[in-house]
């Protein structure tokens, strides 16, 4: 054991360094080194996240952080480096969800500043994430940021009057009101509201972002209580995002599985040599033609990339992510009879075998 916790010491240091010199393949060779020590390390399989999100290997950090938050629902450090690669994929109200869960946790913690910071993430990734806004203007009142809890309220009324939900608008407005009665925002808003005017019209440029638990901060003001985020829903929350991953994931098994294969193949070139001691030629070549493959792959000059996947394969390198791939180029380039060959192979892998069995199906077609 206290060989394990010296090599994974080393790693993490030279993981650290990789990363601050924003040298991120080798922080990716320094994190997995860390992880053969110890699988289920959070510390090391978030930073492998970070290395990946900075690789803009999205999928790969996603799967990563799942791992980490099935294991620990409430690690904020994961939860965060979360909502930072689900901003990056675009997946806004994803990104959203997430700091809105983080900073639910921060508050029932006790730290509520903190909350407030994720919060306002939250409502920066998805301006009309209601939950947020409503838990942020109680946590204002809280801290006595009036002006803050303020700009919350009349930002949620312009919300519900742009759903057609005007009561619900007005309810907001007259507990802004309370709170700062000679505030001209609310005043200026309500009187849109009774005119049938946008409130969006009368609204101050900055409007802030976060959320609390109505269990947390007892408001005097008379807001609507929006659902809160409790921590039994932590399961509920991670299944979500899953699905959510799932809905925006290709649309068929064998699209899935070769996306699993490309990451794989790329990744190989942050490798360490002495791990392809079979090869036929050196783990430099490899990574030249591996480049080279994607690079055209990429291009949609699949001639070049079926004889560049050839050369790997031919240099020893038969992994099933090589083989799978070569065998989606052979279908691309309707030569299905070498497609199935690659697919066999490819299909002694466990882990490709759905993706597999799906492209051989589309194959005898």
């Amino acid at each position: 054991m206290a060989g394990k916790r010296k090599v994974y010491d080393e790693s993490m240091r030279m993981a650290a360094n990789s990363s601050w010199d924003k040298d991120w393949g080798n922080a990716l060779k320094a994190y997995r080194a860390a992880l053969q020590e110890f699988p289920d390390d959070a510390d090391a399989m978030t930073g492998l996240a970070t290395a990946y999100t900075e690789l803009k290997q999205y999928e790969s950090a996603i799967r990563a952080l799942q791992k980490v938050l099935k294991s620990d629902p409430a690690n904020q450090k994961a939860l965060r480096k979360m909502g930072e690669t689900l901003t990056a994929m675009g997946r806004l109200k994803e990104a959203a969800k997430t700091y809105l869960y983080a900073g639910n946790l921060q508050a029932k913690a006790g730290h509520l500043q903190n909350a407030v910071e994720s919060w306002d993430k939250a409502v920066s990734a998805n301006p009309e994430q209601l939950q947020a806004r409503n838990n942020l203007a109680q946590a204002y009142v809280k801290l006595r940021q009036l002006d803050q809890a303020v700009a919350e309220l009349v930002a949620l009324a312009a919300l519900y009057q742009d759903h057609g939900n005007n009561d619900k608008a007005n309810q907001y407005l007259k507990g802004a009101l309370r709170l700062s009665p000679d505030n001209q925002v609310a005043q200026a808003a309500l009187r849109a509201l009774e005119n049938g005017v946008s409130i969006h019209t009368v609204q101050q440029e900055k409007a802030p972002p976060p959320i609390v638990e109505d269990s947390i901060a007892e408001s005097p003001i008379e807001i609507i209580e929006e659902t809160p985020y409790s921590s039994s829903d932590e399961d509920t929350w991670l299944l979500d995002l899953e699905m959510d991953e799932e809905e925006q994931s290709p649309v068929n098994p064998r699209e899935k599985v070769q996306q699993l294969a490309m990451e794989e193949m790329a990744n190989t070139l942050f490798d360490d040599a002495a791990e392809y001691t079979s090869l036929a030629v050196a783990k430099s070549e490899i990574d030249l033609l591996i480049g080279q493959a994607i690079d055209q792959q990429t291009r949609g000059n699949t001639a070049k990339a079926i004889a560049a996947y050839q050369k790997i394969i031919q240099a020893g390198f038969d992994r099933p992510a090589a083989y799978f791939v070569l065998a989606t180029l052979y279908m691309q380039d309707a030569q299905y009879n070498e497609a199935i060959t690659y697919l066999q192979q490819a299909g002694q892998e466990n882990s490709y075998a759905l993706g597999v069995n799906f492209a051989l199906g589309e194959c005898f077609k």
